[in-house]
């Protein structure tokens, strides 16, 4: 994260975690910018099997579920997530932040690759590389403090056409009264 600041921000990583990167990066974009109690109460759901993680990106032959389309409920990866997160949390009050923190950075990279023990098969271990920052909510604006944004006062736009109504609207001309009209004569007629 590039913006990190110190003071206001904790942050926790855990190194090649056993878990799938696309399992932690489906469950990183359940929580992120989410309070960290939300965030658990999540995640606590989703390990009894009451809430299934959404598979937005990486959803082929995933079964749907009721009210959110393909999801799963991947308990394991869950599970280091929240170790995760109560991490960062310890962090944060060891760095004297308050208890109101959101997720501001979840993101989960590619871990080193190992083969499997025993029988070489091809196939490698997954590890995931896991990174949190977790930062203070900001307090809202209050509804009685004026708002101080940069508000444009326009003066109303008068344009010419209206302003030659209203002064056809003040001369008012006597009406005709209604008169026969003569035919129209061209001037080859005339000739």
């Amino acid at each position: 994260m590039q913006d990190y600041d110190e003071k206001r921000m904790a942050k926790a990583r855990l190194n090649n975690a056993p878990l799938s990167r696309k399992i932690a990066t489906e469950i990183s974009n359940m929580i992120r910018f989410k309070s960290t109690k939300k965030a658990k109460m999540l995640l606590e759901e989703v390990m009894v099997m009451k809430r299934a993680v959404p598979y937005k990106s990486f959803n082929r032959a995933v079964a749907h579920r009721v009210g959110i389309g393909p999801g799963r409920y991947p308990v394991k990866a869950v599970n280091e997530i929240l170790t995760l997160i109560k991490l960062a949390e310890a962090n944060a009050s060891n760095k004297g932040l308050g208890n109101d923190l959101i997720i501001k950075h979840l993101a989960a990279n590619k871990g080193n690759m190992q083969w499997h023990h025993g029988r070489q098969s091809r196939r490698q271990v997954k590890a995931t590389h896991v990174e949190i920052v977790l930062c203070e909510r900001e307090a809202k604006k209050t509804k009685d403090a004026p708002k101080t944004e940069n508000v444009k006062h326009e003066k109303p736009v008068e344009h010419k056409h209206t302003e030659k109504k209203t002064e056809e609207a003040s001369e008012e001309k006597p009406k005709k009264t209604q008169t026969k009209s003569k035919p129209k004569v061209s001037k080859e007629a005339k000739e």
